[in-house]
């Protein structure tokens, strides 16, 4: 299977909470890491990490801006946002996976944490 399917599927699978599509895209002992630090360790734990997110959370977009692969290593960026608890974000990220014999062995990602914005020098700042 490709690459970008493999992605993709495991992408598709949490915007539709399906935990077979999800699970099915990942090695029995992969490590997952999110953008905000926890790292979750095998195939049972991510099920369970499945089953908590799904109940209390709903993604509402996760579109991949650009996909780059390299050997057994991929690299993608994206724009997520959700709702969830009475909260809702949204914010673009990139990950970095590695995938082997048609699974997700490891994945980590990372997210901006402060909305883009065009830069300008301080000396042509206009004061208020």
């Amino acid at each position: 299977m490709e690459k970008k399917t493999i992605i993709q599927n495991y992408i598709d699978g949490w915007k539709t909470g399906n935990e077979i599509k999800i699970l099915n895209s990942l090695s029995e002992n992969c490590v997952i890491t999110e953008s905000h630090g926890p790292v979750y360790h095998g195939i049972g734990t991510v099920k369970k990490w499945i089953a908590d997110w799904t109940k209390f959370n709903k993604i509402k977009k996760w579109d991949l801006i650009s996909f780059y692969s390299f050997d057994h290593t991929v690299c993608f960026e994206w724009n997520f946002s959700y709702i969830g608890n009475e909260r809702k974000e949204e914010f673009n990220g990139i990950t970095i996976a590695k995938i082997e014999n048609g699974k997700i062995v490891w994945l980590k990602e990372y997210r901006m944490t402060a909305v883009p914005y065009e830069w300008h020098p301080k000396s042509e700042r206009i004061s208020s």
